[in-house]
């Protein structure tokens, strides 16, 4: 689950060390919420879910009648158990109104992921960083071509993970 959680002084002028704690559940369902981000624009909130191996979306209302409502908008499938996201614009990239890029990180052998934190001696995990651009979703008229995407990955996300419309992914 997720929860906004909102730290107030409840008077910043004699002290403030004493807070108003708000604190709301805005998501539930979120099998092993592992990370979290949210992007420039404050529209876009990414969280990982490390046992569906997925990322979700959600919109988030930032000057409605309900500020920090989330909706959900979108799940992102991907070739390992997601852990870490961090939201990132490309500095020589004019913006041109888009969202920012989301960057994830995360294991894609997790028995190996074990064994690493269990100090089994020589035990090595891999790991594998995404990131997730929008984008306009392309029309294809040949189908097997439209299922395959970032292919210059030594091993592509392609033969792990379908391709989502609306996002371009590179390994």
């Amino acid at each position: 689950w997720l929860a906004h959680v909102s730290l107030q002084p409840t008077n910043p002028e004699n002290d403030s060390s004493i807070v108003k704690i708000e604190h709301e559940v805005v998501a539930r369902g979120i099998a092993f919420a592992n990370g979290i981000s949210l992007s420039s624009s404050g529209k876009i909130l990414a969280v990982s879910s490390s046992s569906l191996a997925e990322v979700l979306l959600y919109a988030r209302d930032v000057s409605g009648a309900t500020p920090n409502a989330l909706t959900f908008s979108s799940r992102i499938p991907l070739p390992f158990a997601p852990d870490n996201l961090a939201f990132s614009r490309p500095q020589q990239i004019p913006n041109e109104g888009r969202e920012d890029a989301l960057i994830v990180a995360g294991h894609p052998h997790f028995p190996s992921l074990g064994s690493v934190a269990q100090g089994i001696p020589d035990s090595v995990a891999p790991s594998w960083v995404l990131s997730l651009t929008p984008c306009l979703p392309s029309v294809s008229s040949d189908a097997s071509k439209a299922s395959e995407y970032d292919m210059d990955a030594p091993v592509s996300a392609s033969r792990k993970a379908p391709r989502v419309q609306g996002h371009e992914a590179k390994t």
